[in-house]
């Protein structure tokens, strides 16, 4: 599978943070990114990795798929 790049910004992170994951099709990505305007609504994102490493995604970061 091919791994996507996702930048992260937002409140309580101080630089860029970069992940790469696959599974997720980036246009779902953007649809998440999409809802977070919705306030109160909006969708947290878990990814889980295969060995059980967890990263938590509030809908109050801001996500960039692969430099767009």
């Amino acid at each position: 599978a091919v791994a996507n790049e996702i930048s992260l910004t937002g409140p309580g992170i101080k630089e860029v943070q970069t992940v790469y994951v696959s599974g997720p099709d980036p246009a779902e990505l953007e649809q998440w990114g999409q809802f977070k305007h919705e306030y109160p609504k909006g969708i947290d994102i878990y990814l889980v990795t295969r060995s059980g490493v967890i990263i938590g995604i509030p809908r109050s970061v801001n996500i960039k798929i692969g430099g767009r």
